[in-house]
């Protein structure tokens, strides 16, 4: 997987697709007055240009106020204007005079395929086309009432007849949600009355208005911090008074946010963490005296499922009775999460001391590994928790800062090494760290303050009798390309050195290489008959090996086209040339101690065309003729409609690798392929490669892929990808706000700078992901030894019962785009109840 964007996506289907109405607006009041279009037929810029290929052509210029609404899927109609990897969109109609503006339309379509309804749709009006007014956000103005449905394919026509304004040049800015996008049909502007005319334009002026959306931007962060705390406000049931004057303080602040400087935040080094800024923190102080004054204690813990979403302002409804009991059960030697929830409802920060008492090792073991989840802003808009930088370690535990009304997620690894099975009964005590400065204690002391008291959290260790390998079975790929960082400006030697060693800690045992690494020719070092007839440039390959030792698999991205160094596919001299060269390849691996067998490699990228399947198959035969063990490895699309061109490339592929998302999993058409394809049985893996990833569910996005690896037979997955992929020396996950006109997404799951690297909970779910897997390996193994030994116990019934039908209590069904998402409920805990099943049917025929 080497593109960022998979055709697997495309949908390609154009029937059974719901249009929108012609006429009248959506989401206003029906016996409004049919509405006068003056936008039919006038002249618009679009900035950037439109890139999306299924739909570009040269009347994009002026399809947007043509009057021409398109039928079928947007994306693959010419009639429609539309963009890829773009995050922001600018488009500008001239109406050819001051008009006054009573309301605007905008038709568009999203809820497949990876592409997503615009987070903004920001309303600009000009008289000089120079200096803009900020009329309002379409999205918003349509509301609840007006927004597209929560899930599946649909036309959506975004509404409004309520600007009440005035304007030549009508500007659209778009804010982009995933990386498709938007893909526009038509645009209507509605006059107003003439009255308009004599009054100023509405809203705010707007002055650039690249820094206003950026602005903008930053305060729809800090006011869905503010609208939780105004719902939860109403939920606790507080008297009007006091929903008064919160309500007085919370909009006291978005209005001083939303004309605040945030310059700062464009500095490359800021992370955009929560608390933004001050008025961010002030806001969160607001949630604190809510809690404070409902009769919260001034410190307290609170437990959720380490995969939920976590809002910074998120809560109990009502103060807890008591601290949470935590249980974690697993194995020696592997890797398992638990979370803690702090919250300082003081108005005042707090850094509390955290640690661990009575479990092996002693006090604050260093078997587990203690991390602060920060609140990280993404470009498409959105704070997640997701970033585990770890906590700072001092003698006496570890130090957790805990900002007044942001709830602060503690997230504890554990890993075990050599730990006797039993169970432990510890404890987290967190405590206040000591404030040597007298002043503070007076302060609290005249303005009656409690001071936070001690928690002692119960913590159940139970290790059960068995150790985990220290290489699981499911094989894993990140597509990290670590031997030549291409096009990742932002990528160090440190930070590389950093990732590798990560990687190993989660499993992966392919790593991924560029053609530089598998020792590539060039044109003159081939005769005239195809020989090769210069050394090999062995450099690239062992280093990356060196970097790689012990690995199970080297796969490598070829990038093959319809040449060899010059030489056209398909002469004899270009089979000559391909023989001569991996035969060469080959031998020298085994010089440096690798096997053939070990080395995998991609032709062409996601072949999904004629086209692509006859080059890989041509590539193919020539490099099974040479070396029959290289491993060729095809993540096509298209194998819901074979056809010869794509069975004769299948024949000679060794390992399928279908994108889980589109294909969802396996039919009967794909595993008689499998079965029949070539005359042997070929390997299954699966791979995911939708973006922005990070919006999207740990838990099922990421853990569960390895359920379905196990449920299809699949012994090998991977992600698009372990980094994120930025264009722009400046942009980096920590920061995603910084205003450049980026092309790249967050893909990744990892957080970097030039000398650090933080792992992300998505990134964590992979590894339990894997583990998972091998807990199912594990019992199945087990069952199949006594079975062959003639034992049949009802024990081991019982564990076969399950076996046979846990990955269906996991994944019930085939993978579902529509539960992708991190925002969209579900069960998070089916997957550990399950293993802690196997945990204990593994006891109990152990």
């Amino acid at each position: 997987m080497f593109a960022a964007i998979t055709l697997a996506a495309w949908p390609g289907r154009a029937d059974s697709v719901p249009q929108p109405a012609k006429s009248g607006l959506g989401g206003v009041e029906a016996n409004d007055p049919e509405p006068v279009n003056i936008a039919r037929g006038k002249s618009y810029t679009l900035d950037p240009a439109p890139n999306y290929s299924y739909c570009t052509d040269e009347n994009d210029l002026t399809q947007l106020t043509d009057g021409e609404y398109s039928q079928g899927y947007f994306w693959v109609q010419k009639g429609t204007v539309g963009w890829l990897a773009i995050k922001k969109v600018a488009i500008t109609i001239d109406l050819q005079q001051v008009e006054p503006i009573g309301g605007l339309s905008f038709n568009t379509a999203a809820g497949r395929a990876g592409v997503e309804w615009p987070a903004a749709v920001m309303i600009f009006t000009s008289e000089d086309g120079a200096d803009f007014y900020y009329a309002g956000d379409l999205v918003e103005m349509c509301g609840r009432d007006g927004a597209p449905p929560a899930e599946g394919y649909a036309v959506h026509r975004y509404a409004t007849n309520k600007l009440a304004t005035k304007g030549r040049y009508i500007r659209l800015i778009f804010i982009i949600m995933g990386n498709y996008g938007p893909f526009c049909d038509e645009i209507e502007i509605y006059r107003g009355p003439d009255s308009l005319l004599a009054k100023p334009a509405a809203g705010m002026r707007a002055g650039d208005i690249k820094k206003f959306c950026f602005a903008k931007l930053i305060w729809r962060l800090m006011s869905r911090d503010a609208a939780m705390v105004r719902e939860k406000a109403v939920r606790m049931g507080i008297s009007p008074e006091r929903q008064n004057a919160i309500e007085k303080k919370l909009a006291r602040l978005e209005q001083s946010a939303g004309t605040a400087d945030y310059d700062f935040i464009t500095n490359a080094a800021h992370r955009a963490i929560t608390p933004l800024d001050n008025i961010h923190a002030e806001i969160l102080k607001v949630n604190a005296r809510l809690l404070r004054e409902s009769g919260f204690p001034p410190l307290f813990a609170w437990h959720n499922n380490r995969w939920d979403p976590l809002a910074a302002v998120e809560t109990p409804i009502q103060p807890p009775a008591g601290p949470p009991h935590l249980l974690v059960e697993m194995m020696d030697n592997e890797y398992r999460a638990e979370v803690l929830n702090l919250m300082n409802t003081s108005d005042k920060p707090l850094t509390a001391l955290l640690a661990i008492e009575k479990l092996p090792g002693g006090d604050n073991p260093g078997m587990i590994a203690v991390h602060q989840v920060e609140f990280v802003a993404t470009q498409e808009g959105r704070m997640i928790a997701d970033p585990l930088p770890p906590a700072k370690r001092t003698e006496k535990g570890w130090l957790i800062d805990l900002h007044p009304g942001m709830t602060r997620q503690v997230w504890l690894t554990f890993h075990p090494a050599g730990v006797k099975p039993g169970v432990y009964e510890g404890k987290i005590i967190v405590r206040p760290s000591e404030n040597p400065l007298l002043v503070t204690r007076i302060y609290r002391w005249i303005r009656g303050l409690k001071s936070a008291q001690t928690l002692a959290v119960p913590l159940t260790l139970k290790i059960y009798p068995f150790r985990f390998p220290d290489r699981p079975r499911l094989s894993l790929g990140m597509w990290d390309y670590t031997d030549k960082p291409l096009y990742r400006p932002n990528f160090t030697e440190k930070n590389v050195k950093l990732a590798i060693a990560d990687m190993r800690e989660h499993f992966v045992d392919t790593p991924w290489a560029h053609r530089s690494s598998a020792c590539w020719p060039e044109k003159d070092d081939f005769d005239a008959e195809g020989n090769l007839a210069k050394p090999l440039r062995t450099k690239g390959f062992d280093d990356w090996i060196g970097d790689w030792s012990g690995s199970r698999n080297y796969f490598i991205y070829l990038a093959v086209g319809t040449d060899f160094a010059g030489e056209p596919m398909g002469t004899p001299r270009f089979n000559k040339m391909v023989k001569s060269w991996a035969a060469a390849f080959a031998a020298h691996a085994k010089h440096m101690g690798v096997d053939p067998k070990q080395i995998g490699f991609i032709l062409v990228d996601e072949p999904g065309k004629p086209e692509q399947y006859r080059i890989n198959t041509i590539w193919a035969a020539q490099l099974k003729a040479a070396v029959p063990d290289f491993v060729l490895f095809t993540d096509a699309s298209g194998w819901e409609k074979p056809n010869l061109e794509l069975e004769k490339m299948l024949e000679l592929h060794d390992i399928f690798c279908p994108h889980l998302p589109s294909y969802r999993g396996m039919d009967e058409t794909k595993c008689k392929i499998l079965r029949t394809t070539g005359g042997k049985q070929k390997t299954l893996w699966y791979y995911s490669a939708f973006g922005p990833a990070r919006l999207f569910d740990p838990y099922y996005y990421h853990r569960l892929q390895a359920w379905h690896c196990w449920r299809n037979e699949a012994v090998g997955m991977g992600f698009w990808n372990y980094w994120n992929y930025y264009k722009e020396p400046e942009d980096t996950a920590w920061n995603e706000l910084i205003p450049t006109n980026r092309k790249g997404m967050s893909f990744g799951v990892v957080y970097t700078t030039a000398d650090s690297l933080v792992d992300g909970k998505h990134w964590e779910a992979v590894r339990e992901g894997i583990e998972d897997y091998e807990y199912l390996a594990m019992l199945r193994d087990r069952i199949e030894e006594l079975r062959s030994r003639g034992i049949n116990t009802p024990e081991v019934e019982a564990a076969a019962r399950l076996l046979k039908d846990a990955a269906g209590e996991v994944v019930p069904g085939l993978f579902e785009e529509r539960l992708r998402d991190w925002s969209v409920d579900k069960d998070r805990s089916a997957a550990d109840r399950c293993r802690v099943q196997i945990l204990k049917a593994l006891e109990s025929i152990n």
